[in-house]
Parts: C-alpha cells; sequence; structure tokens
C-alpha cells in the first residue's frame, strides 16, 4: 500500500510538473505573440517613418540672346543699329567730295529718292538732325571698323561730339549718335595704337571704337 502510494505520489509530481511546464511554454508563446502583435504585452512594434520625397528639380535651359553682335559690332535688333547706333539704310553725306582735305564734316541722313541719270546721279536725303531734305552724289555706307580694316591711309567716319582726355570717343547713347555730328578724315598713324587711339589726318586722335569704314 505504502509502495503505490509512493508511486501515485511520484506520478503526480512528474505529471504536475509536466503541467506546469506545459503551461509556461503556453504563456510563452502567447506573450510572445502578444508583442508580434503589438498588444500591451512588450513595447509596441514601431513604425519606420516613411521617406521623404525628394522634389524633382527642374534645369532651366540656357538663356540665349536675342541678339548676337558679330565681329563688326552689327546686331540683329529689330531697328538693325550696331553699337553706334547706327542704323542699316543710314548714309553719311557732305556737300563736297573729299579730296584734299584733312577732313570734312558729314552729315547722318535717310535717302528718300535714289540717283538717276535725269538726276545727274545725285540722290536725294533727308538729314536725320533737322529734317531738311538736300540732292547730293556724295554720300556713304559704312559699318564698325574691325581691326583688320585699320590700315594707313584708311578713310574713316568718326563721331565728334564725345571727345575724352584729347581722344574721340564713340557715341553713348543714342540721342548723341542721331544727334550730333560727324566727320570723315584720313589714317594717318597706327603707333599709338597700343595706347588705345589712332591719328587721323590734321592730328585728330580716335578711339578704334570710334572708327567707320566705307562700303558699297
Amino acid at each position: 500500500m505504502f509502495k503505490h502510494l509512493l508511486m501515485c505520489g511520484a506520478f503526480l509530481c512528474v505529471s504536475g510538473s509536466y503541467v506546469y511546464a506545459q503551461d509556461d511554454e503556453d504563456n510563452t508563446k502567447s506573450i510572445n505573440s502578444y508583442n508580434e502583435e503589438g498588444t500591451s504585452f512588450g513595447a509596441p512594434a514601431q513604425e519606420k517613418p516613411a521617406k521623404k520625397k525628394t522634389p524633382s528639380v527642374v534645369k532651366s535651359a540656357p538663356s540665349v540672346k536675342s541678339s548676337e553682335e558679330n565681329e563688326s559690332g552689327a546686331s540683329d535688333s529689330p531697328a538693325g543699329e550696331d553699337d553706334q547706333y547706327i542704323q542699316a539704310d543710314d548714309y553719311f553725306i557732305s556737300d563736297d567730295a573729299f579730296t584734299s582735305q584733312a577732313w570734312i564734316w558729314v552729315s547722318l541722313s535717310k535717302m528718300v529718292a535714289p540717283p538717276t541719270e535725269s538726276s545727274k546721279k545725285e540722290a536725294e536725303f533727308m538729314k536725320v538732325t533737322d529734317g531738311n531734305k538736300v540732292w547730293t552724289k556724295y554720300y556713304y555706307k559704312s559699318v564698325i571698323a574691325r581691326k583688320s580694316d585699320l590700315k594707313l591711309g584708311t578713310v574713316i567716319i568718326g563721331f565728334n561730339d564725345n571727345n575724352r582726355d584729347d581722344i574721340y570717343m564713340p557715341p553713348d547713347s543714342k540721342t548723341s549718335a542721331r544727334g550730333g555730328a560727324w566727320f570723315l578724315g584720313k589714317i594717318t598713324d597706327l603707333t599709338d595704337l597700343y595706347k588705345g587711339f589712332v591719328t587721323i589726318a590734321g592730328n585728330y586722335k580716335l578711339s578704334p571704337k570710334n572708327l567707320r569704314v566705307l562700303v558699297k
């Protein structure tokens, strides 16, 4: 009897330990499952912050100049003006031929009637400065001089009304260019070009930027 009770007790002890161990295993599984589901057991699972989208940057196209200057200083502006404010249909006119004079005055003008045989090859012009109309056979088209144009004896046209330190400079505004005085002369000295001027007949000094050469 006593031996039987001991065997029963051992069985109960072993059985109890097994039940208790089984309960611990179940509890552990429950706790782990709670933690995974974000319940009050253990710290709740933290969500990773969403990555911020970097705004796309649109690169603007490089700016393009509306008018490109060529080597002679001319531009493709609607008015057709070059850097000295002279327009494509402008002429410089004089009353007399340029022959043995050191220099002569010329007037900025617009042609209103072309030369013909009946007009003795004279054209009619309207002076820009005062609007007066004149007939003459001495008229000149011109462009801003390039470095390659600067030679001894070259006939040039220069602006008169912008003298700085005894050097005649190009016009600094459209008003002065189209309302001021211009003259025609001949280059006689290029040795001071490195100083920023050339000399024309009459010993007048002109900036290379204030030189126009004649074209047909």
